[in-house]
């Protein structure tokens, strides 16, 4: 397993360095270890289903050491390693082929060390449950990629389990969920004949309103492949919408893999003819709703103020948070940086004098002058803009101040026409 850091300073050629290569301590043939991947803060999980293992990694601040392997209650054939997910205390291993290839989850417990804290078992045998797991918070959500849906064999599920401390079993005696595709209408169901719903399974736990999960269901040759989107509200989920790639074409196996973070989904399309036969594809979205009008999405918005280390955090409920005359959107594509995103060469969009020379950026696009450069200021009383104060001036100014003529706005920002016509 490979660990790349993102360094920004070295942005220009290569953003993510590699840091680390781990392998297994005691590396077994055709163990797979590698399998399945799962990172959160200093935990690191990998599947080697081969092995039917899983092992965690820890970072000690300068390098990854391996700090546990878990295996399953049961061993020969269990799949177990074939999918991983950690987030925070808890971490979860897929057993897929366990139990006639019923399948399992196990959970563990990582508060004092990782301990089993609880195994939730399939429906029915030869369904596949646990394919692919997904952990945020103490929620759970698992991939039953061949499980049988109203009738249509290997149409796929996915289900939702919400711990419950209180309850025995924790996760199993928690609020448990079963996930059913939905057509484009998120009414009609969308189940369908070896439609593996549940292949790819993701989850994201942002707050109300942001808490989301999504589903990939590649289906067979005969259809292009889905992603179906879950909001949470009030503690249930529901589809928003089914996803399908705007140029994807039968056998494209959309959705085989999935991720969602915040308000942005990934899919993947691994038999895509994009370049040449299967070389594959991946699909972003991102939510574009955009509150105050300003050309930038909300979800853009406040990605720049996370990444800019809160320095830069426009409201999404003003076009012109800095009240300079010019909207959040024109302000950080001035310096030509790239669209939509924020740089040190652009204008700032919450300060209203990004070059401190006392005037504010409108008041100095709207002149003419560079609101980037300090030395390129304004000059009062030049109210033609050539840069010099004389009797053209007075001329101009007198015209205006006689009502012989309109000013432009940028002429009445240069002219300070009052003193003129005093002198």
């Amino acid at each position: 397993a490979y660990v790349y850091d993102f360094d920004q300073a070295a942005c220009s050629e290569n953003c993510w360095i590699l840091e680390d290569t781990l392998t297994s301590s005691a590396p077994q043939q055709s163990a797979s270890f590698g399998n399945a991947v799962d990172i959160d803060g200093n935990t690191l999980v990998v599947g080697a289903e081969g092995e039917e293992a899983a092992y965690v990694f820890e970072y000690n601040g300068s390098s990854w050491t391996e700090s546990t392997i878990l295996g399953p209650t049961l061993t020969g054939n269990t799949g177990f390693g074939c999918s991983v997910t950690v987030k925070g205390n808890f971490l979860a291993v897929g057993a897929v082929t366990e139990n006639s290839s019923s399948g399992s989850v196990y959970i563990f417990n990582g508060t004092a060390g990782w301990a089993e804290e609880e195994k939730i078992t399939g429906q029915a045998s030869l369904e596949s449950f646990g394919n692919d797991v997904s952990l945020d918070g103490a929620t759970l959500v698992a991939g039953v990629r061949t499980a049988t849906l109203g009738g249509n064999s290997f149409s796929g599920s996915a289900r939702v389990y919400k711990r419950n401390g209180a309850a025995t079993p924790k996760w199993a005696g928690g609020t448990v969920t079963t996930l059913d595709p939905m057509q484009a209408d998120n009414v009609t169901p969308d189940a369908a004949p070896f439609r593996f719903y549940g292949t790819g399974v993701s989850i994201s736990l942002d707050g109300p309103g942001l808490d989301f999960i999504v589903v990939g269901a590649p289906a067979n040759t005969g259809e292009p492949g889905y992603a179906y989107v879950y909001q949470n509200n009030a503690g249930s989920w529901s589809q928003i919408e089914r996803l399908v790639a705007s140029d994807g074409v039968n056998g494209d196996s959309y959705g085989f893999s999935v991720a969602v973070d915040g308000e942005t989904v990934v899919s993947g399309a691994p038999d895509r003819d994009e370049f040449a036969a299967d070389s594959g594809a991946v699909y972003a979205y991102y939510d574009t709703t955009d509150t105050d009008g300003d050309g930038l999405a909300d979800q853009v918005e406040e990605a720049i103020c996370r990444e800019t280390n809160f320095t830069v955090c426009t409201d999404i409920q003003l076009t012109d948070t800095d009240e300079d005359g010019l909207s959040d959107a024109v302000e950080m594509a001035y310096g030509g940086g790239p669209g939509g995103g924020y740089d040190s060469g652009d204008l700032n969009p919450v300060n209203p004098d990004t070059d401190g020379d006392g005037f504010s950026d409108g008041d100095e696009d709207l002149t003419g002058n560079d609101p980037l450069d300090p030395a390129d200021a304004p000059v009062y009383g030049d109210v033609n803009g050539d840069e010099n104060v004389n009797v053209a001036d007075v001329l101009l100014a007198t015209q205006i101040s006689l009502g012989l003529r309109s000013a432009a706005p940028e002429e009445i920002l240069r002219g300070n026409v009052a003193p003129l016509v005093a002198c």
